[in-house]
């Protein structure tokens, strides 16, 4: 996340995804920060306030990369079994910015599987937000990539997220939200099992894999 962002469209577009699938109350939002310059009080209640979530629940403090590791193991000792959001510039690495980077280097832009699994407890699910104009089928390299957990995503234009957890339950409770947000507006939704791998594209129209 930029100060240069902040309050866009987009943040209160997160606000009303996490709304939709209740995960607000308990949540705990990495905002992985990429200023150097730390956010002052106005602007971290700012965000705060578009997410629907109390500051106290937000980590503001400066994403590097070079620390990915202990920032999310920290994240995750501090706040045990909470539901996570996770707000990259970008989002997942899966793949899709070998270009930019040596191979196996996520940038700070991104998240990545493993930062996902440091969080993950039986019961709670990770959302993690795409900005998925800059990586074109990001639905289908994230389903690959997370096949081993239960991963619910959406999707609509150029801005998606991805819900990923190791319960079923968790999972179809989720779905069934975003579903009921959604209506029949032109959204990608899709659900998918532990192991579960789409190929091709998906297609405009909300789909389900049960």
């Amino acid at each position: 996340m930029r100060r240069k962002y902040l309050g866009d469209a987009l943040d209160f577009w997160k606000g009303a995804m996490l709304e939709a699938v209740g995960h607000r109350a308990g949540l705990c939002v990495a905002a992985m920060i990429t200023d150097k310059k730390a956010w002052n009080h106005e602007e971290a209640a700012t965000y705060a306030d578009l997410l629907g979530v109390p500051t106290g629940h937000i980590e503001l403090r400066y994403f590097d990369c070079k620390s990915r590791q202990a920032y999310f193991q920290n994240l995750g000792k501090r706040n045990g079994r909470r539901d996570y959001f996770l707000d990259p510039d970008i989002g997942l690495d899966a793949g899709l910015a070998k270009k930019k980077r040596k191979k196996g280097k996520a940038d700070a832009q991104h998240v990545t599987l493993g930062d996902v699994r440091q969080l993950l407890s039986d019961t709670n699910v990770v959302a993690v937000y795409q900005h998925s104009r800059h990586e074109k089928n990001w639905l289908n390299k994230s389903a690959r990539l997370f096949r081993a957990l239960h991963r619910v995503g959406c999707e609509c234009t150029h801005v998606g997220m991805l819900f990923v957890t190791h319960s079923k339950e968790r999972a179809r409770e989720v779905h069934g939200a975003l579903e009921h947000r959604l209506g029949a507006a032109n959204w990608r939704v899709f659900i998918l099992k532990v192991g579960a791998r789409r190929r091709g594209r998906f297609p405009q129209a909300r789909r389900s894999v049960l």
